[in-house]
C-alpha cells in the first residue's frame, strides 16, 4: 500500500473461534481496517470475491470447507489469486505448514505460538 491514509484497509477473518475471531476483529477495527468475519469456509471464496480484502487472515479447520480448499480456490481465480492469504492455525506439523505454503499462503502463524500482536504487526507492516 503505498498511501494508507487514502487507501483502505480492508481485511477478511475467517476462524471458528468467537473469541478469538472477535479479538481479531476488534484489534484490526481500533486501527481502522474494514473488517468482515466468517466463522466457517463455505462462503470464504465468494466474500473474497466480493469485499476484495487486502489480505485474508485464513485458519485452516473450518467447518464444512477448510482452509486448504478455500486458498486452492482463490488462487487459481485471476480476480482473487492476488489476495494475500495470512494463515493462523494450531495444525503445526511441518507438512501442513509446507502445504499451505505450497498452495499459496505467504505467511503463516501457529495460533499456541503467536502472540496477537505479531499477527497484527505482521498484516499492518506488510
Amino acid at each position: 500500500m503505498s498511501d494508507q491514509s487514502i487507501e483502505e484497509k480492508r481485511i477478511l477473518i475467517v476462524e471458528d473461534d468467537p473469541l478469538l475471531l472477535n479479538i481479531l476483529a476488534e484489534r484490526f477495527k481500533k486501527e481502522n481496517y474494514i473488517v468482515k468475519t466468517l466463522e466457517n469456509g463455505v462462503h470464504a471464496v465468494d466474500v473474497v470475491k466480493a469485499f476484495l480484502p487486502n489480505v485474508l487472515l485464513l485458519d485452516l479447520v473450518l467447518p464444512e470447507v477448510d482452509g486448504f480448499t478455500i486458498i486452492k480456490e482463490l488462487k487459481k481465480d485471476n480476480a482473487t489469486k492476488a489476495v494475500p492469504i495470512v494463515v493462523l492455525s494450531n495444525l503445526a506439523q511441518p507438512t501442513e505448514i509446507d502445504s499451505a505454503r505450497k498452495l499459496g499462503a505467504e505467511k503463516f502463524f501457529i495460533k499456541a505460538n503467536t502472540k496477537i500482536d505479531e499477527i497484527f504487526d505482521y498484516i499492518r507492516s506488510r
